[in-house]
C-alpha cells in the first residue's frame, strides 16, 4: 500500500528571506523531488511581460488579489503534477496556506474558494518552519520587504498553520548542510514509520 500524497508532501515555510529556497535547492541536489515557490515565479512572469499583478509593490488591492489568485493556480497545478508522480517524498517551497498568510499580512480579504483550495490540497501535518534570521536577510528585485516587515510576518505563520491543523517543526539556526540533514532525517523517519504502520495493518487484515 502506498503512502497517500498528503503524507509524502512536506512543506518548508517561513517569512521572507529565512533561507527556505536555498534549503529547498540543496535538498534537490541531495536527491529529493522539490516544488518551487509559486509567488516568486508569478512575480517573475509578471516582470517578464510587464504585468502589474504583483504584491508587496504598492499596487492596488485588486492587483494584489489577482497576483494571489495566479499564485494559487500555480500551486494547484504543481500539487497535481506532484501527485501524478509515484514514489517518495516531495519538498514544497511554501504551501498553499502561505497565500492566506500573505493576504492577511497585507490586510486583504481571503475568499472562501482559497480556503477551500487549501483544505482540498493537504500536506504532511508536520511543516518545516524557517524562522526569520536577520543575519541572512537580503532584499532583491522580488523581495522588496524590509527586514522589519519580514520579521513581522512570523507570528502569522504560527497562528495560521495551527488554525489549519498543522504542527510547525522549527529548522535549526545552522548551516545549509546541517539543515539538509535535519530535514532529510525527519522525512525519511516519517515515511518509514508510516510504511511500517500500513504494513502492520495489512498483516492484521
Amino acid at each position: 500500500m502506498s503512502i497517500k500524497d498528503s503524507d509524502r508532501f512536506f512543506v518548508i515555510t517561513g517569512p521572507e528571506g529565512a533561507g527556505k529556497t536555498t534549503l529547498t535547492q540543496a535538498l534537490e541536489r541531495a536527491g529529493f523531488d522539490t516544488v518551487i515557490e509559486s509567488t516568486r515565479e508569478v512575480w517573475r512572469y509578471q516582470e517578464r511581460i510587464g504585468g502589474r499583478y504583483i504584491a508587496f509593490s504598492g499596487g492596488s488591492q485588486l492587483d494584489e488579489m489577482i497576483y494571489f489568485e495566479l499564485s494559487l493556480a500555480f500551486d494547484i497545478r504543481s500539487y497535481d503534477q506532484a501527485a501524478a508522480k509515484t514514489g517518495g517524498p516531495v519538498i514544497f517551497d511554501r504551501g498553499m496556506l502561505d497565500i492566506i498568510i500573505f493576504m492577511r499580512h497585507l490586510n486583504l480579504p481571503v475568499p472562501d474558494h482559497i480556503i477551500k483550495a487549501v483544505r482540498l490540497h493537504p500536506y504532511n501535518r508536520t511543516v518545516f518552519m524557517a524562522p526569520f534570521r536577520a543575519d541572512i536577510y537580503t532584499q532583491d528585485p522580488e523581495r522588496v520587504s524590509t527586514a522589519e516587515e519580514a520579521a513581522a510576518q512570523e507570528p502569522l505563520f504560527k497562528e495560521i498553520y495551527a488554525e489549519f491543523g498543522y504542527e510547525l517543526l522549527y529548522l535549526p539556526t545552522a548551516t545549509v548542510e546541517e539543515r539538509v540533514r535535519f530535514v532529510a532525517e525527519h522525512v525519511r523517519l516519517d515515511q518509514r514509520v508510516r510504511s511500517a504502520v500500513r504494513q502492520a495493518l495489512l498483516d492484521c487484515s
